[in-house]
């Protein structure tokens, strides 16, 4: 439905506009011992403290491929906060009691310890007003992006190698919406263009979106959604408003070239399925090209139509486009190496610290393409 609004409504829309669950399990020996050295200090563990920074640092201790000493985790931490406020600034910490080097809960403890004194002695004595929460939460967007927020645990990041990071809770819907390939939303990509403003409707995915129907064209400026005003709006919570459950509805209101007025458009979300092989196609000389965009949910399937459908039309050489992938679910990538490698071999293996045992992947059958030259083509954004 597209309505539109006459000068006097234009401004309705306009008026009004966490934490990741990690899956661990905190030792009570840990918590004990947490307990002590804050009586022992004199000082109580602040609720952001044990509600975000230990159970990360926990996590790290237990799960990490390596161990980490206590003092650079903690060090790292500090650093990110100070950096955060002063990139100039330069801090030393005089450590407290001494522990025995095989002690690790001890020294775990002191420098628990030490880094809330920090933060303590930052909260009072900092030009801006900052607050415990605020150094130690990690921001909603990320150790890029948070200002202020979270650098204590972006500077701890900042010590492990890069593809371990930290997602808030709409981080991680996100990125499972990714891997799952599937969402309950509007069918099209947005983009940020007049961040005081606007945000724009980048493309469609296809022809056949529940925005498409509706009448959502690509190049549309997105005002308002719902009650929502999208100034100031980044793009995470500009799409968090638009998903939502299948069959329920949302109204957009767009500014588009060529209007003098806003329109408003209601659009009822359905399921949207999100290609992995957006495209593939044929060359003259019997090449085939095949464009992978993640490793999702049915990734594999995708990729072996494709693979059957160029095979049927006499695919002899094969280019098999992987840049800008930035993974997704291991056991679709095995899957998917299994039509290109002989029965039985094995792809990977994973193995870690908390592991007793390593897993290996092997193919399970003949390959669908195992003869013919193949070229894989990578870049920095390659998983």
């Amino acid at each position: 439905m597209i309505r539109r609004l006459s000068p006097g409504t234009r401004n309705r829309g306009r008026g009004g506009k966490s934490r990741i669950g990690l899956c661990f399990v905190i030792a009570l020996l840990l918590a004990t011992c947490l307990q002590s050295a804050s009586s022992a200090q004199g000082t109580t563990v602040t609720k952001e403290l044990k509600t975000s920074l230990i159970p990360i640092v926990t996590y790290i201790r237990q799960y990490y491929i390596d161990e980490v000493s206590p003092d650079t985790l903690m060090r790292a931490g500090l650093r990110g906060i100070f950096h955060a406020l002063d990139p100039a600034s330069e801090f030393t910490v005089n450590g407290g009691v001494d522990c025995p080097p095989e002690d690790t809960n001890c020294l775990w403890n002191r420098n628990f310890a030490d880094f809330e004194k920090a933060v303590r002695a930052v909260d009072d004595k900092a030009f801006y007003a900052v607050g415990p929460d605020t150094l130690i939460r990690y921001g909603i967007h990320g150790c890029r992006h948070s200002g202020r927020s979270g650098h204590g645990v972006c500077g701890m990041m900042s010590v492990l190698d890069p593809d371990t990071v930290f997602m808030e809770k709409l981080n991680l819907d996100n990125f499972r919406i990714n891997t799952r390939g599937e969402y309950g939303g509007l069918g099209f990509r947005i983009q940020v263009v007049r961040p005081d403003s606007a945000i724009a409707v980048w493309s469609l995915l296809h022809d056949d979106t529940p925005a498409a129907r509706a009448g959502v064209k690509s190049g549309d400026l997105i005002i308002a959604i719902d009650d929502s005003t999208t100034a100031h709006m980044n793009a995470s919570d500009a799409a968090s408003l638009m998903r939502g459950h299948a069959g329920t509805d949302v109204v957009l209101t767009l500014e588009r070239a060529g209007l003098e007025e806003p329109i408003e458009i209601k659009v009822t979300r359905e399921v949207v399925h999100i290609n992995s092989v957006p495209y593939h196609v044929m060359f003259p000389d019997s090449t085939g090209y095949i464009k992978l965009q993640g490793f999702q949910h049915k990734s594999s399937q995708e990729v072996r139509q494709a693979l059957a459908e160029l095979l049927e039309l006499g695919m002899k050489r094969l280019i098999f486009d992987l840049r800008g992938n930035g993974g997704g679910y291991l056991t679709e990538a095995v899957q998917i190496a299994d039509l290109f490698l002989p029965k039985d071999r094995l792809v990977v293996y994973t193995a870690g610290r908390a592991f007793a045992e390593k897993t290996e992947y092997f193919t399970q059958e003949e390959p669908m393409f195992g003869d013919g030259p193949l070229i894989v083509l990578v870049d920095a954004g390659s998983a």
